[in-house]
């Protein structure tokens, strides 16, 4: 009884069934392997029920089964062998013995997958690939006017109909219209299945221009979707490398250097990342192309910033932000992944917060964020997003801190950043300690490092260790703060990541003045004054000596304590009281002057 097995095959788990309407992701990974999933015996009834069909009956079953589950009478048209009229009787004896049922008009589907399968197990292979290349051809026809829709699954019939070319060209525009609507996942995985029809082409010059090009865009899909620090992503642009100084051009070079530029800074290896840097900065200058200049010196600024070297990093990021031009630089932010004057900006604003000049910060943070909405890029809106985040986090201002990391981490689960989720969660998590929600805010803290970590990086972990120090410290969990701290600053000196060592040694010294080990706490807070001066980051130089004349204020050195804050908040480069390591400082003055 036919009806009898297919209900029970409906008994069984299903997987969906390919058609062109399907999600780009899933519908040519399934067009690839549509081999039947059922036993042979219920194989062999569903086969004998197909077989009591008309011959244009059931080679308008075969046809269709190539299409997918669900199928257009106009695709079906174009890919069969049959006229219309014909066609339309076949299809009508499919629809009368329940093979197919109908949706409107024009649209088709089979009333079960597993009819789609052994219909199309039935068919030979050497047809079978002339109906994917018609089905393929159809396609192209009858979506002219909007090919971005249906561009995988063209691909997928063009490999299965074997066309590799036409397949790799289809897949290369399918990502790179999935990259249009942010969706780099999608991209990364046409890409992959392009990548791997290229291996099949003749070994050649042009091969290896084709793959040199997939693999860039590659490299670039994967940093959005898995992290900069993905070891995948090394690996493409390690082989990019290799191909770029076999057949690529000068900018081909550039781009390919730069993403490897990327991962090493965001592994925190900042020896490499300087050094591709500088060979950034020399390939420019060898082009004499002022638009990779400008990319060289963003990159560079970016990895003396994170060393802590404030003022070279100032310098350079200045010179991008002069040399940046939107309308003529617009394309970067598509072609790298990234706005360059949005990523100076950010930056920069966390430089001048660091170097005490908070109206500066405000400004430039405020631009950059502005500008990431206005060309709606969004992963340069994450970028700033971050960057908001920390430098509110410098100057204080923990209910700024709570919004942008809120907006980031909505935004990078949305668009599928996974490099961006966590620095969003401890972000959120420190700003929850500093108004009064520790332990709601250690929770969230821990859930984000677990994520940064799960993208493979260690970039600003030093950051992000420090923050979590200082929420142990607002929770009373002094010694998890110490043990958080030393490892923080155990990894900067590891990796010579110094932006955040000053504020790691203060948050030290005030910690070890929670266990009363004063003399310990003192040398400790004088490490972080020293830091804090050799890097000119006034900022943390002010919130260490407050802590500083705290100490000895509680140590009964009161005169000493006085004196040397007021001469630190004298110096101080900003006089806004809207800072709130100015604020402490001057409170503590104030206390001091009562007693």
């Amino acid at each position: 009884n036919p009806l009898f097995v297919v209900e029970t095959v409906r008994a069984r788990p299903s997987r969906p069934a390919a058609n062109e309407d399907d999600s780009v992701s899933e519908a040519p990974a399934r067009l690839l392997s549509p081999a039947p999933t059922l036993p042979a015996t219920v194989q062999a009834v569903i086969a004998q029920r197909l077989a009591r069909l008309s011959p244009a009956a059931q080679a308008a079953a075969a046809a269709a089964a190539v299409i997918g589950r669900s199928f257009r009478f106009e695709v079906l048209a174009r890919s069969s062998f049959q006229d219309e009229e014909p066609l339309a009787a076949a299809l009508d004896e499919l629809w009368q013995h329940r093979v197919v049922r109908a949706h409107g008009a024009d649209a088709y589907d089979f009333t079960h997958d597993k009819l789609r399968e052994v219909a199309y197990a039935e068919i030979s292979p050497s047809r079978r690939r002339l109906l994917h290349r018609r089905v393929a051809e159809a396609l192209e026809a009858v979506h002219a006017g909007d090919l971005d829709a249906v561009s995988a699954t063209v691909a997928a019939h063009y490999a299965r109909g074997g066309v590799p070319d036409k397949a790799v060209a289809f897949y290369r525009r399918g990502a790179q219209a999935a990259q249009r609507i942010g969706s780099s996942r999608e991209a990364a995985r046409l890409l992959a299945r392009a990548l791997a029809l290229v291996a099949t082409l003749p070994p050649d010059r042009k091969r290896d221009e084709l793959e040199l090009d997939l693999l860039m865009q590659q490299g670039l899909a994967l940093r959005i979707a898995k992290g900069h620090g993905a070891p995948e992503v090394e690996r493409v642009f390690e082989k990019a490398r290799v191909l770029s100084e076999r057949v690529g051009d000068g900018a081909q070079r550039f781009a390919v250097q730069r993403g490897l530029w990327a991962f090493h800074l965001i592994r925190a290896e900042y020896a490499a990342a300087q050094a591709l840097g500088n060979e950034l900065q020399a390939l420019a200058d060898q082009l004499g192309d002022r638009a990779l200049r400008l990319e060289a010196e963003v990159a560079r600024g970016l990895t003396h910033a994170w060393r802590g070297e404030l003022e070279p990093a100032k310098g350079l990021l200045e010179a991008a932000r002069t040399r940046y031009d939107p309308a003529q630089h617009r394309a970067h932010a598509r072609r790298f992944g990234q706005d360059p004057g949005i990523a100076a900006g950010s930056v920069l604003a966390l430089v001048d917060a660091l170097r005490g000049d908070a109206a500066a910060a405000r400004r430039r943070i405020d631009e950059a964020l502005a500008h990431a909405r206005a060309i709606d890029h969004p992963f340069s809106q994450a970028y700033a997003l971050q960057h908001a985040a920390l430098v509110d986090a410098v100057l204080g201002d923990a209910a700024a801190v709570r919004a942008h990391a809120e907006a980031l981490v909505a935004l990078s689960r949305e668009r599928g950043f996974a490099y961006w989720v966590g620095p969003g969660l401890v972000l959120h998590g420190w700003a929850l300690a500093a108004t009064g929600q520790p332990a709601h805010g250690l929770e969230r803290i821990r859930e984000g490092l677990a994520e940064h970590r799960a993208t493979g990086a260690r970039f600003q972990s030093t950051l992000w260790l420090g923050l979590l120090a200082d929420a142990c410290r607002r929770a009373g969990a002094v010694d998890d703060g110490l043990d958080r701290v030393t490892a923080a600053l155990e990894r900067a000196r590891a990796t010579g990541e110094r932006l955040w060592t000053a504020e790691l040694h203060r948050l030290h010294g005030a910690l070890l003045a929670e266990r009363h080990a004063w003399d310990d706490a003192e040398e400790t807070l004088q490490r972080a004054i020293a830091v804090a001066r050799e890097q000119q980051a006034h900022s943390l130089e002010l919130r260490a000596a407050t802590s500083q004349a705290r100490l000895w204020h509680r140590r009964g050195r009161t005169t000493e304590a006085r004196d040397r804050l007021q001469a630190t908040v004298n110096a101080f480069p900003d006089d806004d009281s809207d800072v709130s390591a100015l604020r402490a400082a001057r409170d503590l003055l104030t206390t001091i002057a009562e007693r």
